[in-house]
């Protein structure tokens, strides 16, 4: 049994592998290609705050203000630096987990709903600093002509040229998230979550399981706000609302939290839903909370993706042939 799920597993990678390489040839309008940029972009930051939220089990809502860290440090160090543009993106990210690991040593001494409330506050914080910071952030009015990437003489210019370096990042995220949440760090993630006294117990540094988590978290988020400035040339403080902090724990908590496919499944949902309701921004907000609430009842009850999965695998087993 175990071999043909790894079978059908294997399957639906190449499959998907195959689909996400002809996607941006099948003649599709640029609008398109860009929203499928934005849903990787999404799903970067979604894989960060699982790590904390999900596997840790620590509910975070400021991956925003690690967002608009990453995009503000990468478009700054682009225009007022001048360095390569890729090579900004990873600053960037090593910048925010930094910031992330000084706020989480501050924030995470505190759980569960006081955590949110520091959280939320931290990257409200951090968006009042980029309004106020006009000198280097310029303000209200936001910075423009964010050079695009260039890796020798080729340009990435084209919305197909930038897909496929996201891709690429995505890809590397992915198998970084599935690798950490299945080493020994993951399993201690897992033990807090579970309960905080019997990991301690056993020897497990909270604090320091928490801030490395948060840090990781932190450095996804970076990496997807820098991957933003550049795709959209154009950034301004609300990169950092707090919408996109919802948006990003709704993902995560839809997907079941510690579930990194089904993140990346309700990464892709959500992510779509504005597209589908554009020029709804009202009902669009409607329909995530009411998202949050529902999947927050089902946590409250035990009820997960991977709960649901189980017993339909145990219904059709036990369905005569």
């Amino acid at each position: 049994m175990r071999k043909w799920d790894k079978k059908k597993k294997t399957a639906a990678a190449l499959a998907a592998a195959v689909f996400l390489v002809i996607f941006p040839f099948a003649g599709l309008s640029d609008y398109l290609i860009r929203v499928a940029i934005m849903l990787m972009i999404y799903i970067i930051a979604a894989l960060g705050l699982n790590m904390i939220s999900g596997e840790a089990g620590q509910v975070s809502m400021g991956q925003a203000g690690f967002f608009a860290v990453g995009a503000y440090g990468s478009a700054l160090l682009s225009l007022k630096l001048g360095l390569p543009v890729i090579l900004c993106m990873v600053f960037a990210a090593l910048i925010t987990g930094l910031v992330s690991a000084v706020l989480g040593i501050l924030a995470l001494r505190l759980s569960g709903g006081y955590l949110a409330v520091i959280t939320l506050a931290l990257s409200e914080a951090i968006r009042l600093i980029i309004v106020n910071w006009s000198s280097l952030t310029n303000g209200n009015v936001g910075l423009v002509a964010i050079p695009r990437p260039k890796l020798g003489p080729f340009m990435f210019q084209g919305y197909t040229e930038y897909y496929f370096m996201t891709l690429l990042f995505l890809i590397l995220a992915v198998l970084a998230s599935r690798n950490i949440i299945r080493s020994s760090f993951g399993l201690r993630l897992k033990m807090i979550k579970n309960d905080e006294i019997v990991s301690q117990t056993s020897g497990v540094n909270i604090l320091r399981e928490k801030v490395i988590a948060f840090t990781i978290s932190g450095l996804f988020a970076g990496l997807s706000g820098a991957l933003y400035a550049h795709l959209m040339r154009f950034i301004e403080p609300s990169v950092g609302a707090n919408v996109r902090s919802n948006l990003f724990l709704c993902m995560v908590v839809l997907g079941g939290m510690g579930n990194m496919y089904g993140t990346i499944a309700a990464a892709v949902l959500l992510g779509i839903l504005p597209e589908l309701l554009r020029g709804f921004d009202a009902l669009n907000q409607l329909i995530y909370g009411l998202i949050l609430i529902v999947a927050m009842l089902f946590k409250a009850k035990n009820i997960s993706l991977e709960s649901i999965k189980a017993r339909l695998s145990v219904r059709r087993a036990g369905k005569p042939e």
